[in-house]
């Protein structure tokens, strides 16, 4: 799969804003990624999974924490992820791997409040002029294929 997909590099281009980050973005999209693969059902799961060899043998590194994982979600860069995402699906679709695939997305908004709000709160005015924050975010899944 890495000699096709070239997983490796196009995680590496993956950044965070982290300030001095001890384990590298890389290592915590492979784990998720190899968590998805694996099927593990969260990072909780995943963490539980933390001695077995596998995982310092593939990441060249120890596993990290689930709480290590949020954080590091949590300061992530939106636009390298996204061009992640795109090269990725274009080399599906190149590889002929998305036949008779198609994508569902889904939007959600979420944590919506008049009293608290933070630099990447949406807002919306509502029809008694109160101010509502909240924060909205879109899943894509693909469906079906060979």
């Amino acid at each position: 799969m890495e000699h096709r997909y070239k997983m490796q590099s196009l995680f590496s281009s993956l950044t965070d804003a982290r300030r001095r980050p001890v384990i590298p973005t890389q290592v915590i999209f492979t784990a998720v990624f190899l968590m998805a693969v694996a099927r593990l059902g969260s990072l909780h799961a995943l963490e539980q999974d933390r001695r077995n060899p596998f995982w310092r043998r593939r990441l060249n590194s120890p596993l990290p924490s689930a709480d290590t994982f949020g954080r590091v979600f949590a300061f992530l860069d939106h636009d390298p992820l996204r061009a992640c995402l795109h090269a990725f699906y274009d080399r599906l679709k190149r590889n002929k791997a998305l036949k008779g695939a198609f994508l569902v997305l889904d939007g959600h908004e979420t944590t919506a409040s008049y009293l608290r709000c933070c630099p990447a709160c949406s807002e919306r005015q509502m029809a008694d002029g109160r101010i509502q924050y909240y924060h909205r975010l879109v899943l894509a899944i693909l469906v079906g294929g060979s």
